[in-house]
């Protein structure tokens, strides 16, 4: 699903990476999308997609190619497999 509608909102690679919180490991998605794309429009279309079509809510975070990222984010889109590209 995320994969299908990605492109739509300036996505160019999906990656699912694991984050390792203290109550245990969770899946998410992370979404790069072009330098000046709308990050926060990315995320509530993609987001509100999910929920209307599955009924379902995943965890996702969307970045902007060549910019600074948090350690989390970082290492996500180094060594998290990608699972699309536009």
């Amino acid at each position: 699903m995320l994969s299908a509608d990605a492109a739509r909102h300036g996505g160019r690679r999906l990656r699912r990476a694991w984050r390792e919180p203290p109550d245990g490991a969770k899946r998410v998605y992370v979404l790069q999308v072009a330098e000046g794309a709308n990050l926060l429009g990315a995320f509530a279309g993609l987001s509100g997609r999910l929920w209307v079509v599955l009924q379902e809510r995943w965890p996702l975070e969307v970045v902007a190619e060549g910019k600074p990222l948090p350690p989390c984010q970082a290492a996500a889109v180094t060594v998290a497999p990608q699972i699309w590209s536009s």
